[in-house]
């Protein structure tokens, strides 16, 4: 029990000299990705999973709360060397990148006059990413489903079979990093339903869609199932 709270405070010593590295991503909530409200400057374990192998841990999308409690996020990896007689280190190796693509949870509203809109709700799976599920609602008031999910697009993504298969292959797009990467996961949409005039005939399962957020905005890039880009859905985070 003494070394593993040794360790998780040794986890939050070492992570501050990373602290610098993020930029702050808007959110239309201060909420990670569990929910849990930031108070301050916190690092928020409890909104993610620690993923360890041997001497190294691994986080993704790490929430970090600023003084106004706006979130922050990282993937961050801790590798520790142990003593020689077997005793805990006190310092370790960290390396920190702001995480890529990420989609904050609340609710987004489609472009004026368009008047579609999605609640995205976000769970950490086993594998330490973060999958966010956006429930919708067409210009036209038709239901649909997404689930787009954050980090590589390999083996170990949930839709990897969608992003890469004989007729597409995602992964080797350049700004494949930039995105949350999924899929329409379900949809009672018809022919003619957009989102933000977007998507007409193809808001269809299992089209493709790469999520990002930028400031305020929601983009939302909608692509067929040969991973040819159909346009794009912009949404506005909503209070």
């Amino acid at each position: 029990m003494f070394r593993n709270i040794a360790r998780s405070c040794l986890l939050l010593s070492v992570f501050f000299t990373a602290v610098g590295m993020a930029q702050t991503t808007s959110s239309p909530q201060r909420v990670t990705p569990n929910g849990f409200s930031a108070k301050g400057e916190e690092i928020l374990f409890q909104g993610t999973r620690l993923i360890g192998q041997r001497n190294a841990i691994e986080v993704q999308t790490l929430p970090v709360a600023d003084s106004n409690g706006n979130i922050k996020y990282y993937d961050v990896g801790i590798i520790f060397t142990p003593n020689a007689n077997g005793s805990m280190p006190t310092s370790a190796t960290v390396s920190a990148t702001p995480s890529q693509g990420i989609v904050l949870p609340g609710k987004y509203a489609a472009i004026s006059p368009s008047t579609g809109v999605c609640t995205v709700t976000n769970i950490v799976l086993a594998n330490a990413r973060t999958e966010s599920m956006f429930s919708c609602v067409s210009d036209q008031g038709n239901t649909f489903e997404i689930a787009v999910e954050t980090g590589a697009v390999n083996s170990k993504h949930t839709f990897w079979r969608n992003l890469h298969n004989s007729n597409v292959s995602i992964n080797a797009r350049s700004d494949v990093r930039d995105y949350s990467w999924g899929v329409i996961a379900g949809s009672n949409a018809t022919s003619g339903d957009t989102l933000s005039g977007c998507g007409s005939f193809r808001l269809a399962v299992p089209n493709i869609i790469g999520a990002q957020v930028v400031g305020t905005q929601l983009l939302l890039s909608l692509f067929d199932g040969y991973g040819d880009f159909v346009c794009q859905i912009p949404l506005l985070a909503a209070n």
